[in-house]
């Protein structure tokens, strides 16, 4: 069995004691408690974007030494950028943030495809799963402001990965920060129809954050599934944070469940 964990949103900052860093290193210990005795290689821990809430480099030194490297000990990472990882206050585009994200959070078992950065590959063969992560959050300036955008090259390289023979009999999941559905201004993800095309019969599964709000879509656009995360360092409802779990046996999707744990202490 393959477990699948679902993380987004986590906005890490400069300061330790904020609360969503608190808030996140609370969640890691939980993660590690609950999961930790499982293998590594069949705990999957996907990370939708806005990892940090700047791109600035302090940001992701904590995020690092509070999230990734305690959970890279116990669990297989696969990240996606979103547009706070890039820009200042999620708007404004600092290309040196474009290096920090790779320098410290692309994992070694996302393999690119293509000529670009993304779409990244990982694939768990005994269990027949395939993961892809895409670039939503605009590393090149395209759109601006919080918009996303998944351009052509990223979508003809993850249509041939979805449509791979080799994959033919995989469960399929595809990550990315921006959320399909969110036509909001100044928020929204470009070319989503395009986008929707390739994944339409193609892709088993959705995972995306950005709009900060749990959402689940079955069957939209002939996606078997979409998952949205909300920020899993903020209480979605009372004191609890919430994030969702799924399990993938030979190809097919098992089980989808939410879990929740207390706020760090301090953080009310």
């Amino acid at each position: 069995m393959l477990t699948v964990i679902h993380l987004s949103d986590l906005h890490v900052h400069k300061r330790k004691g904020d609360p969503d860093n608190k808030n996140a290193a609370w969640l890691v210990k939980h993660l590690i408690d609950r999961f930790g005795g499982q293998a590594k290689a069949d705990t999957y821990v996907v990370l939708s974007g806005d990892l940090v809430d700047d791109g600035d480099l302090r940001q992701y030194r904590h995020l690092e030494a509070e999230v990734l490297r305690p959970l890279a000990r116990r669990f297989t990472l696969l990240p996606a950028p979103g547009n706070h990882d890039y820009a200042w206050l999620g708007n404004l585009l600092k290309p040196k943030s474009v290096g920090l994200f790779d320098q410290f959070v692309v994992q070694a078992n996302q393999k690119p495809v293509g000529p670009g950065r993304f779409p990244r590959v990982t694939e768990h063969a005994r269990e027949r799963a395939l993961f892809v992560g895409l670039d939503s959050a605009d590393p090149d300036g395209r759109v601006g402001c919080a918009e996303g955008i998944v351009d052509a090259t990223q979508r003809k390289e993850l249509a041939k990965v979805l449509r791979a023979p080799q994959y033919k009999t995989f469960y399929r999941v595809v990550y990315l920060h921006h959320h399909p559905f969110d036509r909001g201004l100044a928020v929204k993800l470009n070319e989503v129809d395009k986008l929707l095309e390739v994944l339409g019969r193609n892709a088993h599964l959705v995972l995306f954050g950005h709009k900060h709000q749990h959402g689940a879509f079955y069957g939209w656009h002939h996606v078997p599934l979409m998952l949205a995360s909300g920020k899993v360092t903020e209480a979605a409802s009372g004191n609890a944070l919430t994030y969702r779990v799924l399990e993938i046996s030979k190809g097919e999707r098992q089980r989808v469940y939410t879990e929740e744990v207390g706020r760090a202490p301090g953080t009310a």
